[in-house]
């Protein structure tokens, strides 16, 4: 009954007239984003008509893009316009005059955003997939309808989840300057933050690694890392997954928990909001002290990453800290504790590399992989000679277990002075690692060893190349 009653709240707190309201008033940013997607729409389509043709497959895929794009766009613009209000004191007390509750306010300018975007955003979605099917064979089309509504459903999960943490920062903010300038952060500095994360941990990793090619477990958690960090790239990463008919993934639950948390937070600080807030300095800990560590954290790993002078990193990383403590208090601040948070980011990465080092990875860097693969193979061949190499292939679980004894037999005695090269692959490509042997590594381990395998059964093996291979022991 509770969840009744609070949904009976909810429709009671829908202000239809207010509704009408707010399209009446906003009639003609109505009408200019239903014109941009037309004609965006219509570009988009004579582009790829162009350029593929016939090709439907293609056509639909990038309209399922190209859609996914002017969502973002919108679910950006759109929210921070309807929460423009918040940023003037005369027009917070004109809004707070109204007679309606604040929450009731708040629910109204959050469902009109909503209603702004995903409705014109379906009408062209609709109008664009009909124009890539229109003139293809049903038979040349892989991409099926139940792809098509998946993908509106994965842009509408991403736009509500934009739109929602716009609507946080906006209703947190104090004046236009500090919404901008925060959301722009928002959208930029996790994929900064990704990429130099990746540039750094895969330069340690280099450190205490023997062999070249990817990190076992560890790849697995930075490349996601970026799905939870970033709604934009989320969406896009998600669209180039939307062929496999697999029910819905934890990624999107995730996005759909923090929207609803987002929105939340945004009602409850609009509740408690008061006009006098307004045209004010922004303080709260998601805003600008969130970036300034995130920003500050980002030239501390470019730098470490880059393999600069410490010198060098510390005037980076110093500047970059005054600059955004200046833009946040709009003066020249320095106490003890910007001074000490400061030194203590500066303790945090050393600890960190430290530890990631020592640890080889928190545990997670593997050469040789712990999870199971049926499929397995080795390759011996040398670097500057043009000979046929060596290749033992299974598809054996058994036989696989053999080739990572093997491996790491091989991890344990690698030298990278030679220039012979031995590698190994498991599964269809999906990870691989390549070192390089002395002669008597390959003599007295590498050779009697894929020797040995090749009398097991399962193992495919072109053996007329081995002879170009036997060396004399160094």
């Amino acid at each position: 009954m509770k969840w009744k009653e609070r949904g009976m709240a909810y429709m009671n707190s829908m202000n239809f007239k207010y509704l009408k309201y707010l399209c009446k008033q906003n009639k003609k940013l109505l009408i200019l984003l239903n014109v941009i997607l037309a004609v965006m729409i219509c570009v988009i389509q004579a582009t790829l008509v162009s350029s593929f043709g016939a090709l439907g497959d293609h056509r639909v895929s990038y309209t399922m893009v190209s859609s996914a794009v002017l969502g973002m766009m919108i679910s950006i613009v759109i929210p921070l316009y309807m929460m423009k209000m918040l940023y003037t004191k005369k027009s917070c007390d004109f809004y707070y005059a109204l007679p309606m509750k604040k929450k009731d306010l708040f629910l109204n300018h959050v469902v009109f955003g909503l209603l702004a975007t995903m409705l014109p955003l379906a009408l062209y979605y609709g109008i664009g997939i009909w124009i890539s099917y229109s003139g293809v064979s049903s038979f040349e089309i892989e991409i099926t309808k139940l792809h098509v509504v998946k993908a509106l459903f994965v842009i509408f999960v991403h736009m509500f989840a934009m739109q929602s943490l716009i609507n946080f920062v906006s209703v947190r903010c104090n004046n236009v300057i500090d919404a901008l300038m925060i959301i722009f952060a928002y959208l930029v500095i996790p994929f900064v933050l990704w990429i130099t994360l990746n540039t750094y941990l895969s330069d340690l990793v280099n450190q205490f690694t023997i062999g070249m090619g990817t990190y076992f477990d560890f790849d697995f958690v930075i490349e996601n890392m970026i799905y939870f960090i970033s709604v934009p790239c989320a969406i896009v990463l998600e669209l180039s997954h939307v062929m496999s008919m697999e029910p819905m993934t934890m990624k999107m639950i995730y996005w759909i928990v923090l929207a609803i948390v987002m929105l939340a937070l945004s009602f409850r600080y609009f509740i408690k909001r008061e006009a006098e807030e307004s045209e004010g300095i922004t303080k709260f800990y998601l805003g600008y002290p969130l970036i300034i560590v995130a920003s500050v954290l980002c030239v501390l790993l470019f730098g470490l990453a880059l393999d600069l002078y410490k010198v060098i990193i510390g005037v980076m990383s110093i500047l970059a800290y005054v600059i955004l403590i200046f833009i946040w208090k709009r003066k020249i601040y320095v106490n003890f504790k910007i001074i000490g948070i400061y030194v203590l980011l500066v303790a945090i990465c050393a600890t960190l590399q430290y530890s990631f080092i020592q640890t080889k990875g928190f545990y997670t860097i593997h050469e040789v992989p712990k999870q199971e693969f049926k499929d397995g193979e080795i390759r011996l061949e040398r670097l500057y000679d043009k000979l046929d190499p060596v290749v033992l292939k299974t598809h054996d679980l058994d036989a696989v277990l053999k080739i990572k004894e093997l491996h790491q037999m091989v991890v344990e005695n690698a030298n990278g002075n030679t220039d012979i090269m031995v590698s190994f692959i498991y599964g269809k490509d999906e990870a691989y690692r390549i070192y390089y042997i002395s002669h008597r590594t390959l003599n007295e381990i590498v050779m009697p060893a894929m020797k040995q395998l090749e009398k097991n059964e399962s193992i495919i093996v072109n053996e007329d190349s081995y002879d170009n291979h036997t060396v004399v022991v160094d």
